[in-house]
């Protein structure tokens, strides 16, 4: 149970992270649900944010 409850934790973390991203907070969060949270991350920061010339 604990490890469900970390598991939407980090998830909440990406989305909260890819806020600014061209998926928003719900876009990342709920790709995060079927990718894991770590690669989302990953993902967010590596394509940057909304606007980013990255």
């Amino acid at each position: 149970m604990i490890a469900v409850i970390l598991y939407l934790l980090l998830c909440v973390i990406a989305g909260w992270l890819g806020k600014g991203s061209r998926l928003g907070f719900w876009g990342v969060a709920v790709g995060a649900l079927f990718i894991t949270p770590a690669i989302a991350i990953l993902l967010v920061i590596v394509l940057g944010r909304k606007g980013s010339l990255a």
